[in-house]
C-alpha cells in the first residue's frame, strides 16, 4: 500500500498558478500607490534621474572636461591644469607638507569643477542640491578612496625624529614600501622591522631593554655564516659588503650561522639609543630577527621637497 500523495493533474496545476497570481495581485497591488505617497517618484525622483541621464561620467570624473565639451575651453583648461598641478605636487611631495597641500589642491579643483558645472547648466540647476549630494560622494568613493586605501596599504612613511647618524639628519622621513614576499630579502637591503621586548644584562646591577620599531641594513640572510672578530664583520669568510647605518657599538666577538627564516639586523646606537650587549648570546638574540618581523623595504629618506637620500 502506497502512502504517496496523488500527483496533481495539469488542470489542478493551472488552477493553483491562477490562484497564486490573483493573490499576488491582491497583495502587492496596493504597494506602488503607497510608495508613491511616501516617496513621490514621479514628482521628485524621476526628474533627478532624467537630469543625471543627460550627464556623461567624464563630466564629473575628469575636472574641466565638461567645460571643454560644452565650448568653454578656457575654464576647462584652467581647472584641468590646477588639478594636474596638485596631482604632481602630491606625487613628488610625498611625505612632505607640500605633498599634503597638493591633496587639498586636487580636492578643491575637482569640487569646483563639479559645483560650477552643475549650477551653470539650466537643466541641472533646479536639482543642483540633490545632484551634488549624489555625485560628490560617488566621485570620492570611485576615484579617490581606492587611491587612498592603496597608498596606505602599500606605503609606510615615518618621521625619524631628532637623530644624528650618517647619512641620516634630524627630521628626515622614511619612505618605505610594505613587503609581501620576505623570501626576496638580501644583504644590503634597508628595511623597517619590529623587535620584541628583549632585556639583557650589561653589568652586575645594570640591565638594558630594547623593543619596538627599528630600521637598518640587512647584513646577512639565512644559511650564511657570520663572524665578528675585533669589530670586523665577515660573511662566509669574506668582508661584509653591507655596513650598518649609524655608529655601530663595539660588538662582542662571536660566530654563528643564520638559521632559516631569519636575517641579521643590528640596531644603530645613535638612531635608537642601542647599547650593545656584552655577551655573544645576548648579542645574537638581538641581531637575529625573524623574517616575519621585517615589514617594509626602505626606498629612500625624504629630507625636503627637492632632496632624496637613497639608502640601498
Amino acid at each position: 500500500m502506497s502512502f504517496m500523495p496523488p500527483r496533481a493533474s495539469r488542470l489542478e496545476k493551472c488552477l493553483h498558478l491562477t490562484s497564486l497570481c490573483y493573490a499576488c495581485n491582491r497583495l502587492f497591488g496596493w504597494i506602488p500607490p503607497l510608495l508613491n505617497r511616501v516617496l513621490p517618484f514621479n514628482r521628485i525622483v524621476a526628474p533627478h534621474l532624467t537630469a543625471l541621464a543627460n550627464i556623461q561620467p567624464l563630466d564629473f570624473f575628469l575636472p574641466g572636461y565638461a567645460f571643454w565639451r560644452s565650448g568653454t575651453k578656457q575654464a576647462g583648461m584652467i581647472l584641468l591644469f590646477v588639478w594636474l598641478a596638485g596631482l604632481l605636487l602630491t606625487l613628488f611631495g610625498i611625505g612632505t607638507t607640500l605633498g599634503t597641500a597638493g591633496l587639498g589642491i586636487i580636492a578643491g579643483a575637482h569640487l569646483t569643477s563639479i559645483f560650477r558645472y552643475v549650477i551653470t547648466r539650466e537643466d541641472l540647476y533646479d536639482h543642483a542640491g540633490s545632484i551634488l549630494c549624489f555625485t560628490i560622494p560617488l566621485v570620492f568613493c570611485c576615484l579617490y578612496l581606492p587611491i587612498i586605501v592603496l597608498s596606505v596599504w602599500l606605503l609606510d612613511i615615518r618621521m625619524l625624529g631628532e637623530i644624528h647618524a650618517d647619512p641620516i639628519q634630524p627630521r628626515d622621513r622614511i619612505i618605505a614600501v610594505r613587503l609581501f614576499n620576505r623570501d626576496s630579502l638580501a644583504p644590503g637591503d634597508c628595511v623597517l622591522y619590529t623587535l620584541p621586548p628583549i632585556t639583557y644584562q650589561l653589568a652586575s646591577h645594570q640591565f638594558a631593554r630594547i623593543e619596538g620599531p627599528q630600521f637598518n641594513r640587512i647584513l646577512a640572510v639565512a644559511g650564511q655564516h657570520v663572524s665578528w672578530e675585533k669589530g670586523i664583520l665577515t660573511i662566509d669568510g669574506k668582508p661584509s659588503a653591507a655596513t650598518p647605518l649609524g655608529l655601530l657599538p663595539p660588538p662582542p666577538d662571536t660566530q654563528f650561522d643564520v638559521p632559516p627564516g631569519h636575517v641579521v639586523l643590528v640596531p644603530a646606537a645613535q638612531v635608537h639609543g642601542f647599547v650593545c650587549p656584552k655577551t655573544a648570546a645576548n648579542f645574537q638574540e638581538v641581531v637575529l630577527v625573524q623574517n616575519d618581523r621585517v615589514h617594509s623595504r626602505v626606498l629612500f629618506l625624504r629630507r625636503n621637497f627637492f632632496h632624496f637620500v637613497p639608502l640601498n
